[in-house]
């Protein structure tokens, strides 16, 4: 039997890969369908991993060009940890490898953007038109954000299905300057990048849509502060209790369900918390139970031991959820945006990018093309 052809890839290479993106020898060999005894001999250098298993390497876990590995010295400028400029550490080191997968993603969704248009498309870009920090009245602050974003309680209440209502708000912070992508995470709700003509959001794709526009702020938030952030549930105390973190929840509350105007309508008779209403009230903002049970206890009318109670039943409820099966198609219009997408197929029929760029932008076959576009443009 023929002895298959080694690759002799640079095992430091491989080394700091394997760190950069969070991962265990264990889980790299679960990947490419090896032993942990033999990414370790890679590691080390005193073995070298086929031709196959090294395309595996660089095209399945890292999603890399091969050549990479091949190179003389660590390609430090690759690192993940580098997508981000403020970032604190203790943040960034606790996400995990499907998260980076995702800042990586992110990352050259910031470069397409930059080659499609040059500069930000928007007159207006909210980034810079409105800067914020965490000491300013985030009353006035939402105020000003509904008000550019064009956001009232009876087009809120007009939404009824919560797909239109965070489909209005990705919208609009388009028309601002803001790009919002889909992409899986896992341990994160969303995540931001910052960027002088191109800041992202970045969503769960498998968060419920309420849990998505909480973020969607949540994040409109840091970029306007000027800092970069991972949006986590994770109850770490630096975190939680972390100024810019805890202003950033109160602004997105506030935007979406302005206290006065809840506390006028909604709370003035309340004397006993109940589900139903909660979700009642919920949907004729398009948000979440929680959130308006969070604003129930901002002004006194749940305690905390109620909060917490609820919010984990609705947890729990989320996670045993019945899984909706989407078409491919409609799954990757939701991740993209139908600007980003529209703008790519425009550049492609004006003849700017050819049809190896258009697939690799929007990351489907060329064969695929024409069912995205006829679904797009629907």
């Amino acid at each position: 039997m023929a002895l298959k052809s080694k690759s002799p890839i640079n095992n430091k290479i491989l080394e700091w890969f394997i760190s950069d993106f969070n991962l265990t020898p264990a889980e790299v060999a679960k990947k490419v369908g090896t032993t942990p005894a033999k990414v370790e001999s890679w590691i080390d250098g005193s073995d070298s991993p086929t031709y196959t298993q090294a395309e595996r390497l660089a095209y399945d876990v890292f999603k890399k060009p091969l050549a990479v590995f091949f190179m003389a010295e660590i390609p430090v400028s690759l690192s993940v940890k580098k997508k981000f400029r403020s970032l604190p550490d203790y943040i960034y080191d606790i996400t995990s490898y499907k998260t980076r997968l995702a800042i990586n993603k992110a990352d050259f969704f910031r470069t397409v953007l930059s080659e499609l248009y040059a500069t930000n498309p928007s007159e207006e870009p909210i980034f810079r038109t409105l800067r914020i920090q965490s000491g300013d009245d985030f009353v006035k602050i939402a105020e000003t954000i509904r008000e550019v974003l064009g956001i009232e309680h009876s087009i809120q209440k007009s939404f009824r299905d919560v797909y239109k209502g965070l489909n209005y708000y990705r919208n609009a912070l388009e028309r601002l300057g803001i790009f919002t992508f889909q992409l899986p995470l896992e341990g994160e709700r969303a995540f931001c990048l910052l960027d002088d003509e191109f800041p992202l959001i970045i969503l769960n794709s498998g968060d419920s849509p309420n849990s998505k526009i909480f973020s969607m702020f949540h994040e409109l938030a840091h970029i306007l502060m000027g800092n970069e952030d991972i949006y986590s549930e994770v109850y770490n105390p630096i975190y939680s209790n972390d100024p810019n973190e805890v202003y950033c929840n109160k602004l997105a509350a506030e935007i979406l369900v302005p206290i006065n105007e809840f506390k006028e309508q909604y709370a003035a008779d309340l004397t006993v918390i109940e589900e139903s209403i909660v979700q009642r009230i919920a949907n004729n903002y398009c948000v979440s139970k929680e959130v308006i049970l969070r604003r129930f206890l901002d002004i006194g009318k749940a305690s905390p031991g109620e909060y917490k109670e609820y919010k984990k039943k609705w947890d729990e409820d989320f996670t045993k959820r019945e899984n909706t099966e989407i078409s491919y198609y409609r799954t990757k219009i939701s991740a993209l945006g139908r600007t980003y997408i529209r703008k790519v197929i425009d550049e492609f029929r004006n003849g700017k990018i050819n049809d190896g760029q258009i697939a690799n932008f929007l990351g489907i076959k060329y064969a695929q093309l024409a069912r995205i576009e006829s679904e797009v443009y629907v």
